[in-house]
């Protein structure tokens, strides 16, 4: 995963921290179902779900900053050329 595309860089620790806890996850309801541990699997999905839960929150929260500084930049873009055809004009 590019942890630097999908998530904020103060939080791709833990976003890598849910990565591998996802993975240890996966592997132990595998394990849990296999030798008929049924509700030690269910209570390990629920883990997963959680997990799955703060890594998609942590994604949105990029996603909310990125979409944000887009908006920021268009609108010093905007200002910018705003400002250079007040110039062109006064000229």
């Amino acid at each position: 995963m590019n942890y630097i595309e999908h998530f904020k860089p103060e939080d791709i620790p833990e976003a890598r921290a849910e990565v591998k806890c996802i993975e240890d996850l996966l592997q132990l309801i595998f394990l849990n179902v296999k030798s008929g541990k049924i509700e030690q699997a269910n209570n390990r999905a629920t883990e997963l779900l959680n997990s799955l839960k703060r890594i998609n929150k942590l994604n949105g929260l990029k996603r909310s900053d990125d979409s944000f500084k887009s908006v920021l930049q268009q609108i010093q873009r905007s200002n910018l050329e705003h400002h250079i055809r007040s110039i062109l004009n006064e000229r």
